[in-house]
């Protein structure tokens, strides 16, 4: 049974459906038809938005993202917007979301993921008033429904790694216990929710200063340059002119990328000595990987033996690489192996 069957086996009546994911930086949906225990996936799409920016266009931005063909579709929605800075408090946040998407989805049925309820899925007065359950919930969302699909293939504990462009998520699924639901606060003291991301993570913290001649060189603490631009001139992530969801809202091309590093040295490239650039690209990125590298560790010293993997995100092929390393005989899956 593959992972869409497993949905479909959740209760989903026959039509169309849509699970949609607000975060503070993307919004994401995925389209299925359910019919006669088959389910298939019509769409799929991650929409940059920066909710932190422009909250008051959130309702706007939900209408343009679902399909006027899905009219007659159930909505599923899960999120993490509600964390995003433009809200004084999550209660906050979770409100507007459910505000944003009841009036863009006014015809529609809407239901929004809860961790602490068997059905998952709640009403809008509900979600606002368990707040705390509703928010952040997209991580439980993907392990609740993902997680019994794999231990149907596989005995012993495994781990569910997503590594997007803000954050990595590591779930531990013991093979004796159900997941428990968790706030981010409980997830990061449990080293399970890990601030760093392949897209948004300013430079900066992946670097915060690099030897030249035995002489310490700090980059400036501005927000000059991310992770996407290291993994661009790495090769790891694709060139994507479309793509402005950058530092300085240019878009996501080496020669940017490298701009926007050297910039990091209040420079522009060609003022750097040779080569320069592309050792920023190499020492950030090795940084980075023995950050998810010591978050593994770390999962792996708290639940043991790990006998399986799934991989997914943004980082999804930076992920496999760290994991070979940390992880040599856990069978692995990529999410696409799963559906």
């Amino acid at each position: 049974m593959n992972f869409l069957q497993y949905l479909g086996n959740r209760g989903l009546r026959h039509g169309r459906h849509v699970g949609v994911d607000i975060g503070g930086a993307n919004l994401k949906l995925c389209q299925l038809e359910t019919d006669d225990n088959q389910v298939r996936v019509l769409d799929a799409c991650s929409v940059p938005f920066a909710l932190w920016q422009k909250p008051e266009e959130l309702c706007e931005e939900l209408s343009r993202l679902l399909p006027s063909s899905a009219r007659t579709a159930t909505v599923s929605v899960t999120m993490t917007g509600e964390i995003a800075d433009c809200f004084l408090s999550k209660q906050q946040g979770v409100s507007h979301i459910v505000a944003a998407c009841q009036k863009a989805w006014a015809e529609r049925a809407v239901g929004y993921f809860r961790q602490d309820v068997q059905d998952c899925f709640v009403d809008d007065e509900t979600a606002r008033d368990h707040y705390l359950a509703t928010a952040a919930s997209n991580w439980f969302a993907v392990t609740r429904l993902l997680g019994p699909v794999v231990q149907q293939q596989e005995t012993g504990n495994g781990l569910i790694l997503d590594l997007g462009s803000t954050t990595f998520d590591l779930t531990p699924c013991r093979e004796s216990e159900k997941v428990t639901p968790a706030t981010d606060w409980e997830r990061m003291q449990k080293g399970q929710l890990v601030y760093t991301g392949v897209g948004r993570s300013p430079l900066a913290c992946l670097l915060p200063n690099l030897e030249m001649e035995g002489q310490t060189v700090w980059l400036a603490q501005e927000l000059f340059a991310t992770a996407r631009d290291v993994y661009l001139l790495s090769g790891d992530l694709p060139e994507d002119v479309q793509c402005c969801n950058t530092a300085d809202g240019r878009p996501a091309i080496k020669a940017n990328a490298a701009q926007r590093i050297a910039r990091m040295f209040c420079s522009d490239v060609p003022e750097l000595p040779a080569g320069w650039v592309e050792r920023v690209v190499k020492t950030a990125k090795a940084n980075q990987a023995m950050v998810l590298q010591q978050a593994i560790e770390r999962q792996i010293q708290q639940i043991g033996q790990v006998a399986w993997v799934v991989m997914m995100g943004q980082g999804e092929g930076i992920l496999q690489a760290v994991c070979r390393k940390v992880l040599p005989h856990a069978r692995t899956y990529r999410l696409s192996d799963c559906l």
